[in-house]
Parts: structure tokens; sequence; C-alpha cells
């Protein structure tokens, strides 16, 4: 299902859905961006929507993406 939200605020929500059990952290991407991800239960998750990178932060909120479990557990 896709929303639109950007990775800062789904990481957000998830931490206030699950507190205890949720881990934020950002990274920077190959273009310079910053990036959130969220760890919660050993999974990492991310927002994702293609050619996101290519616009300004702001735009970002109201563009359309879904939230994708990335990578192994940890």
């Amino acid at each position: 299902m896709k929303f639109p939200c950007n990775c800062i605020v789904a990481a957000l929500v998830a931490r206030v859905l699950h507190p205890a059990q949720t881990r934020i952290s950002f990274v920077r991407t190959r273009a310079g961006r910053w990036h959130c991800i969220w760890v919660r239960a050993g999974h990492r998750y991310e927002f994702y929507a293609p050619g996101r990178s290519k616009l300004p932060y702001w735009r970002n909120l109201v563009y359309l993406g879904c939230v994708r479990q990335i990578g192994g557990t940890l």
C-alpha cells in the first residue's frame, strides 16, 4: 500500500507505536543525502519511493511510497 510520507515521519510513527522496540538511525546515501531507517525486533525498515533522491527534502513529504524491510536480521 502506498501513502504520502517521508522516511523521517515514517520512522517517528514507528517509534511512537513501539517506543521500547524501535531504534532510529540516519545514514548517508550514495548521492550524499540523509536517509532515515529504523530497527524493530532485529529487522531493519525504510520508507522507500523510487526517484526521491532527486527531489528536495520538503517535497518528499507528499511523494507516494511504502515501508519495506531491508537486509537481513541484526
